[in-house]
């Protein structure tokens, strides 16, 4: 078996002969096989021996490619403020080879910064695309983080049970407006 810088080489080369691609595609290294899995060379029945990986990273190399749709993971942060803006960030820093992403402003966000960052213009700015909830509700391989996001959810809408609703408060006794002051202002030892 080939391995190595050589055997990525040879993965990654569009004129490798399909014998090699066979042998490099049943390769131990995840990276070899990613790199066949992104050569446009590849055979469709290597490719579709490839779409049967379980591998992050091989599975991201054919998303890439635009041979392997609608299995991704996809991860939606819906909201408003900095704290969309910052979990975003960290989704497309770190996730964004192995997720779908998408997000879902509040109805209220004009795109503009103020005190506050527009989650609406970041996620404009770095080409997410935007999702709405009738195509949210549809997904079965969905991660829905709500960040400050204002609608009130039907959940039982949803075909995922990964939804997760970040609030500053303990819920439903501090809900609505100042919901990290409301336990300080009346003096709670354990508000949350």
């Amino acid at each position: 078996m080939l391995i190595g810088k050589y055997a990525f080489m040879l993965a990654s080369d569009p004129d490798t002969d399909l014998k090699t691609l066979v042998e490099l595609s049943k390769s131990p290294d995840v990276e070899i096989r990613a790199a066949i899995a992104y050569n446009k060379s590849t055979p469709e029945n290597i490719l579709n021996q490839l779409r049967k990986d379980s591998s992050n990273l091989v599975r991201a190399a054919l998303r890439k490619r635009g041979v392997l749709v609608g299995d991704a993971l996809t991860v939606c942060i819906a909201g408003k403020n900095n704290i969309a803006v910052n979990g975003l960030k960290h989704i497309i820093d770190n996730y964004s080879e192995e997720f779908n992403i998408c997000y879902l402003p509040n109805p209220s966000d004009d795109g503009i910064d103020t005190w506050q960052l527009s989650f609406l213009k970041f996620a404009n700015e770095h080409n997410i695309p935007r999702a709405s909830l009738e195509e949210l509700y549809l997904l079965e391989n969905l991660i829905f983080i709500s960040l400050e996001y204002s609608e009130i959810l039907k959940t039982k809408k949803f075909k995922t049970h990964q939804l997760y609703n970040i609030h500053f408060s303990l819920l439903p006794k501090y809900k609505g407006m100042y919901t990290s002051a409301l336990p300080i202002f009346l003096a709670k030892k354990n508000p949350v």
